[in-house]
């Protein structure tokens, strides 16, 4: 069995790298008392005379078999952070003994002492024992015996049932050596996620990049003179300089992104595509959408805020970097540069719009829900015809635009309509959501919560099976100083089986839908409701990055106690002053096709635009 492993570290979320650190050898082990050094070279084989010399010999006696035998407890590592301890065991039995008075069995090729001889560590995890390789007598006349690979051990000490009598066997608080595997660890693990971060492009900031540089370059010093066989280093300084090293690494901050030159360009952007379609000119299609998924591409980078960290969150998505900026700049530039125009005539797209518009008022008959398959067919089809309006129509012919038409009449006539059971109620329990402040991801968030420190949370009463539309100014979606709305998810949804979908009516209001279900009517269901920084604004008609302050107040709709449509935006006060929510129409498309290519697969998005911090 060898004694340890290292190698290369694949490093997530940047790139995948290997590393192998010049000048550290795959073992750093010394013996504190003899000065013994293992060979940087070679890999030092864990057998009975490893063992035997780095441990505390413990004699015993058995009284049932009539003789003495020793075990020696090698503690190899210390997990810094568990203080789990990695062991490994042997034993020696004294003449008389043999191994035909303890017991052999043989399984998978290898001699055991029998069910009967055994170690317990933990509490409860109870392992075998097998006659040692390394002792060459026969197969009744052996005397070494061991455990076959090591044990990973939490506290002092481990239990030995041997000739039917039980031992306590001492495992050591620390390794006989110095181990610097951990430490090695963190530095292969680190220098490999720095080197990946700055071949990615990252700019660090100066004296944070040196601070952790300073200490690689001392940690690596300090596993080297391991390796020589220093007898002075202790334990307690290698642990020392690992965590001195993940706090320097953990330190390095990324300069602050210089968003100016994608915002000026996509000012630029965002006033050519608002040219495409009007005067009877167009964008070739190619240029159009090449221009299109550049400005999608800035948008999203400049929204994301400075990196806290160098190493991404392990929800797997690659760091945006400085370069990443600068690339997306001159993309945008050229892409602009390469903008075509040729004369076309629009394609008549009102009655599409008309059947998409009833299509998407269309409710079950009250009491009635609508059954699956149907029902997400309906509104998969809805999306597409969604996105055809606001984005492809100006490409589409006079067959595209019929052949859409007949395949939402076909998805509106196949919905099938169930009977619910009006009895099976259960609430649905609202939660509102915002990303954590000075949190070291986007993705971590934190629930809004009232004075008193307690979640904030709304229930609204839902059959099982119920069809749910909520206006966005409704109550239940509830109104933040400095945020806005942003996403949906029902029953923790990350989006993938589109719970919720978020759809606009002709008169512009847009409705959170999704079918009621619970799994457990007692527990209920839930709604995460996800907000982003910035208040919603109007629609900008110049500038898409500095849209105007919105003046209107809206005092929401007022929703009934008990459901019974599921059409919330029904349940209304008359008298109520609605503030226009943006358009996404003919005069907003730029906005309505990048939210569009943006947007897919992180949440159900609302339309909607922010208004930007003083």
């Amino acid at each position: 069995m060898k004694k340890k492993k290292i190698l290369a570290i694949a490093i997530g979320g940047i790139m995948s790298v290997s590393v192998v650190l010049p000048g550290i050898s795959t073992i750093h082990k010394m013996n504190v008392n003899s000065g013994f050094t293992v060979n940087a070279n070679e890999s030092e084989e864990i057998n009975f005379e490893y063992v035997k010399k780095h441990s505390k010999e413990q004699s015993f006696y058995n009284s049932n078999k009539g003789g003495n035998f020793k075990i020696y407890v090698s503690t190899l590592h210390v997990d810094p952070l568990n203080k789990v301890k990695e062991v490994a065991i042997y034993g020696k039995l004294e003449i008389p003994l043999m191994s035909q008075d303890i017991g052999v069995s043989e399984f998978d090729g290898k001699l055991g002492l029998g069910d009967e001889n055994f170690i317990k560590y933990n509490g409860a995890i109870k392992s075998f024992l097998i006659w040692a390789p390394e002792d060459k007598n026969g197969k009744y006349d052996k005397q070494i015996f061991k455990h076959d690979g090591n044990i990973f051990v939490r506290g002092d000490s481990i239990t030995l049932t041997l000739g039917g009598e039980e031992y306590t066997l001492k495992v050591p608080d620390k390794p006989m050596t110095i181990d610097g595997s951990f430490l090695e660890n963190a530095v292969t693990e680190h220098w490999g996620n720095y080197m990946a971060a700055v071949n990615a492009g990252l700019e660090i900031k100066k004296d944070t990049k040196d601070a952790y540089l300073k200490k690689n370059d001392e940690a690596r010093s300090l596993l080297e003179k391991i390796n020589k066989g220093d007898v002075d280093i202790t334990q307690e300084q290698v642990e020392k300089m690992r965590k001195e090293l993940n706090e320097a690494f953990g330190n390095m901050i990324p300069e602050p992104f210089d968003r100016s030159g994608i915002e000026k360009q996509l000012k630029i952007a965002y006033e050519m595509l608002d040219k495409n379609g009007k005067n009877g000119k167009r964008y070739t299609k190619e240029t159009y959408y090449s221009l299109l998924d550049a400005y999608s591409v800035g948008k999203d980078l400049i929204s994301r805020e400075d990196l806290k960290g160098i190493v991404t969150s392990k929800e797997g998505e690659p760091i945006k970097t400085h370069r990443d900026f600068r690339k997306a700049e001159q993309d945008l530039i050229d892409k602009i540069k390469n903008l075509k125009m040729e004369s076309y005539v629009q394609t008549d797209v009102s009655d599409l719009e008309e059947a998409y518009y009833n299509a998407v008022e269309k409710m079950p008959k009250e009491g009635f829900g609508y059954a699956e398959p149907s029902r997400t067919e309906f509104y998969d089809t809805l999306d597409k015809i969604d996105k055809m309006l606001k984005i492809d129509k100006i490409y589409a012919d006079r067959a595209e635009i019929d052949r859409a038409k007949e395949e939402l009449e076909k998805a509106v006539g196949d919905l099938q309509e169930v009977k619910l059971d009006m009895s099976a109620k259960f609430n649905v329990h609202v939660k509102y959501m915002h990303k954590m402040k000075d949190a070291v991801s986007p993705l971590i968030k934190e629930y809004f919560k009232d004075e008193n420190g307690k979640d904030i949370e709304s229930t609204f009463e839902a059959v099982q099976g119920q069809e749910v539309r909520i206006p966005l100014n409704s109550p239940i979606i509830k109104k933040f100083k400095g945020y806005h709305p942003s996403t949906f998810h029902y029953e923790s949804d990350d989006t993938t089986l589109k719970l919720v979908r978020v759809i606009k009516t002709k008169d512009g209001k847009q409705h959170v839908v999704f079918r009621a279900n619970a799994k457990n009517m007692t527990a209920g269901a839930s709604l995460g409701i996800f907000y982003e920084d910035g208040e919603i604004a109007p629609p900008a008609q110049n500038d898409p990055l500095k849209p105007n302050a919105r003046t209107e107040e809206d005092d929401n709709y007022k929703i009934a106690k008990n459901i019974k449509t599921g059409d919330l935006s029904k349940k209304k006060d008359e008298k109520r002053n609605v503030a226009k929510l943006p358009e996404t129409g003919d005069n907003d498309d730029v906005m309505a096709a990048c939210g569009a290519l943006m947007l897919a697969g992180l949440g159900v998005v609302v339309a909607i635009r922010r208004k930007p911090k003083e």
